[in-house]
């Protein structure tokens, strides 16, 4: 019963204009109150959003913190996103690296990606594009991504790419670059990215330069497997 209140009550909160069922609210944060992880992960995003509740940041980061404590990959999660966009705490990369890794390792594909972006960028811990890769890999494999790219279109943009579309072209050219849905590999994000600039893309132009010197700083580029 617990698990089917705080379920119901999430799907009502994850709507940014959703109602509230105020005897609902007051339910999970009872259970929030009691120390369930789950009811405190979900009504720290109501105090992230103000659903049901006054926002509050530094409310919800005591939520998120507490919840993580105990493991919840959820909060892990999402606690690394405060950290790493300076939602009620100070901006801390590698605070949230810590966070996103013990999620990650839970096998929470949004934590995998932003682990995976993290060594790929170099963004909290050291540049390490095979750990990168690794983990990018494991949150495509459950379809995960930061900007709501499906499959179905990710191959419709290819289709066009190939057909020599330059919005497609640098479109799947940033898919490469950055491993969403598709393995990181920045040889192959050239390529898209050279078809573009060779039709007079100026902003493709100026990727293929920093790709290359991005490359060159590299021990290695990144291949396939």
């Amino acid at each position: 019963m617990k698990k089917a209140m705080i379920g119901a009550f999430v799907a009502m909160t994850l709507g940014a204009y959703a109602s509230v069922d105020t005897n609902a609210l007051a339910t999970v944060i009872a259970q929030a109150n009691a120390g369930d992880p789950r009811a405190e992960t979900y009504i720290a995003t109501c105090y992230m959003r103000g659903v049901g509740v006054k926002m509050d940041m530094a409310k919800a980061v005591q939520l998120f913190r507490s919840a993580a404590d105990k493991g919840y990959a959820g909060a892990q999660n999402n606690l690394g996103y405060c950290y790493a966009n300076g939602i009620g705490v100070a901006t801390d990369d590698a605070e949230a690296v810590k966070w996103w890794k013990l999620a990650a390792e839970q096998g929470l594909p949004e934590a995998e990606f932003w682990l995976g972006a993290s060594y790929r960028d170099g963004k909290g811990v050291e540049k390490d594009l095979a750990k990168a890769k690794h983990w990018l890999r494991l949150a495509a494999e459950k379809d995960f991504t930061p900007n709501g790219l499906t499959r179905d279109s990710l191959e419709q943009i290819r289709t066009a790419a190939e057909r020599g579309d330059v919005a497609s072209q640098t479109y799947l050219a940033g898919c490469y670059a950055r491993g969403i849905l598709v393995p990181l590999d920045y040889d192959e994000a050239l390529k898209w990215f050279r078809r573009a600039a060779i039709l007079g893309d100026e902003k493709a132009k100026e990727a293929v330069r920093r790709l290359e010197q991005e490359k060159a700083t590299t021990d290695k580029g990144l291949g396939g497997e």
